[in-house]
């Protein structure tokens, strides 16, 4: 018979009786963890990343826009509208990576409400490129060529780049429609008031805000 060593079976059982199992040394569920880890990373870091880098994108662009108007570059201008055009689409397709936010109270509406800033802005651009492309024939004749205008001119350009562009707008005011319709429902009030980023000036910085 062979002999039995009692005292490594009792010590496989606490003082109550129960059977007691010694858990492995390394059992600690690294897979789990990597695939937790990856799901985050796929779902946060990477789209925040890519919103953070249009946002940025569409401010440098929306100031070269404002620069080619100030050198009268229409050039300038163009270059302008279509870079922010591709950064406010790419600003919106990252945004799409939080669409699990819309469930989430509080959270949700302020996500409804970037989504809904990105594609009017993303109308606007529409129009703007629609618009300048109409100028673009009439570039010398308008004077945006890059050299300064006097000031006593600058009413007459006015009124000629209006002629211009009014024979377009039955092209543009679609897109100046669905850009309005999709900031019709945000609630403006949730970014006056308060304090910080938020605070009671935070609205009048948003073009499609008038303050009441």
């Amino acid at each position: 018979m062979p002999l039995v060593n009692l005292n490594r079976k009792l010590s496989s059982f606490d003082r109550s009786g129960v059977r007691v199992r010694k858990t492995r040394v390394g059992s600690f569920p690294w897979k789990k963890l990597v695939i937790i880890i990856a799901v985050l990373l796929v779902a946060f870091y990477l789209p925040a990343r890519g919103v953070y880098s249009a946002a940025k994108d569409i401010s440098k662009n929306g100031k070269q826009i404002s620069q080619g108007f100030k050198q009268n570059d229409l050039e300038l201008i163009k270059k302008g509208v279509v870079d922010t055009k591709s950064s406010v689409e790419a600003l919106d397709g990252s945004l799409n990576w939080f669409m699990w936010l819309r469930v989430i109270p509080f959270l949700g509406g302020f996500y409804g409400d970037a989504k809904s800033f990105a594609s009017a802005a993303s109308e606007e651009m529409k129009a703007a490129e629609i618009i300048v492309n109409s100028l673009d024939p009439y570039k010398q004749e308008l004077n945006l060529n890059g050299q300064p205008i006097a000031g006593q001119d600058q009413l007459a350009q006015g009124i000629k780049i209006l002629d211009k562009v009014l024979p377009n707008m039955d092209k543009v005011i679609p897109s100046l429609k669905k850009a309005g319709d999709e900031v019709e429902g945000i609630d403006p009030g949730k970014y006056r008031g308060g304090t910080g980023r938020f605070g009671p000036d935070f609205a009048k910085n948003i073009p499609y805000f008038v303050p009441k």
